[in-house]
């Protein structure tokens, strides 16, 4: 096995969307169902619904603010190795050491300043495919972002670290990571280290 460190920036923003609102017993859910199910919706019924979307969206950790879990690294990585067939190489001989990586950039780290009342640049609000129709959904929006992440190889499955470089710099220039890909979330590898 080997390592490596890899820092990448982000080319284009980045849409983040947790699985988080999945969760049926999570209270965040339970929330937002309390005002889908109300027929006639209020403005503020509506603006409410946009912060719960926004915030079940958000990866935050109290310590480390906004992040990126392993698991979507990891899969942009294969991704970008799918495309010289040496996708199933990285699900077998590739991980992301950290299981939470901070998202670098410019601006605060807590959930009140980011979402700013409704009224912030971290904020995107766009129409997506729900069944027949279109509904708007909120997003926590990274203009311009950066990652430091260590990956562990292993040198049996990926023969050396250029290789791997290789898969993730495809990742960054073809696929992207989080939501809305691959027209957000590409980045460039910065610098690595072994």
């Amino acid at each position: 096995m080997a390592t490596m460190t890899v820092m990448i920036k982000g080319t284009r923003p980045m849409l983040m969307h947790s699985l988080r609102l999945l969760n049926k017993m999570d209270p965040l859910t339970k929330e937002r169902s309390r005002y889908t199910s109300i027929k006639k919706k209020t403005d503020a019924d509506e603006v409410e619904i946009q912060r719960i979307d926004w915030l079940g969206a958000l990866y935050h950790d109290d310590e480390l603010g906004p992040y990126l879990p392993a698991e979507n690294i990891e899969a942009a990585i294969v991704e970008g190795a799918k495309l010289s067939k040496g996708g199933r190489d990285v699900k077998r001989g590739v991980s992301v050491l950290e299981d939470r990586v901070r998202l670098d950039y410019d601006g605060p780290r807590d959930i009140k300043a980011l979402y700013n009342g409704g009224d912030s640049r971290f904020i995107d609000a766009r129409g997506v495919r729900n069944q027949a129709s279109r509904v708007i959904r909120c997003r926590p929006i990274f203009l311009q972002w950066a990652a430091t992440f260590t990956v562990s190889f292993d040198t049996a499955v990926i023969k050396d670290a250029d290789t791997l470089i290789g898969f993730i710099a495809d990742a960054g220039r073809f696929c992207g990571i989080g939501d809305y890909r691959p027209r957000f979330g590409r980045f460039d590898i910065v610098e690595t280290r072994q």
